[in-house]
């Protein structure tokens, strides 16, 4: 069996369509008996206020391209523009469109991600001593996942005759030098900042090391 570590990054990921190997890991971790996916429970609630963030700096996109329609609606004078006002302003309407339904495929994205967690993998709770040593010890700037990492390390520590591996696309805090030896000496054999990757490495285990 092998144990794969996920965080808030896979799931912010798959819902802007980042990387076609997510879907494939998700379908697979659905249907194999070989694979177990474990994400911290705070990244579901981080994932959430990714796409909050999201939003709100996609609606000031959609506010500003409005004003320059409004603006172009308002002119009465072709020659001082490089293009007629009113192809211009068609091409801006065009764009708030896709702007609109972008969000709304960011908005479907994560919550299918969410759902696939809800049903097919293991969340790892925060614990009070987990949370505690978060605050003693800062292993990454970044407080956030500074509490993620510790949630993983600490879950992986307990069980040792699994194989763990551990992906995350977020190589600035996870992937130095210093994490991946304290990730290695918590029993995480591998770590993997693609999807595409850590599939290769699984289709390419004999049965019997899964």
């Amino acid at each position: 069996m092998i144990r794969l570590y996920i965080e808030t990054n896979f799931l912010v990921g798959f819902a802007i369509n980042r990387e076609a190997g997510l879907h494939e890991l998700m379908k697979i971790a659905k249907e194999s008996s070989l694979l177990e996916v474990f994400i911290p429970s705070i990244c579901c609630m981080e994932s959430l206020s990714v796409l909050a963030e999201e939003r709100k700096r996609r609606n000031r996109f959609s506010n500003q391209l409005e004003k320059e329609i409004a603006q172009l609606r308002r002119s009465v004078d072709a020659t001082t523009a490089l293009s007629d006002p009113s192809e211009m302003r068609q091409s801006l309407q065009n764009a708030l469109l896709l702007n609109s339904r972008l969000v709304n495929d960011l908005d479907n994205r994560l919550f299918e991600a969410l759902e696939w967690v809800s049903n097919s993998v293991n969340l790892v709770e925060l614990e009070p001593s987990v949370l505690q040593n978060s605050l003693q010890e800062q292993l990454i700037d970044d407080p956030t996942d500074n509490l993620i990492l510790h949630c993983i390390l600490e879950d992986t520590r307990q069980d040792f005759a699994q194989t763990n591996v551990f992906l995350s696309a977020n190589a600035r805090d996870f992937g130095s030098e210093e994490i991946r030896n304290l990730l290695t000496q918590a029993g995480i054999s591998k770590y993997f900042t693609k999807a595409e990757s850590f599939l290769g490495w699984f289709k390419s285990q004999p049965p019997t090391q899964k």
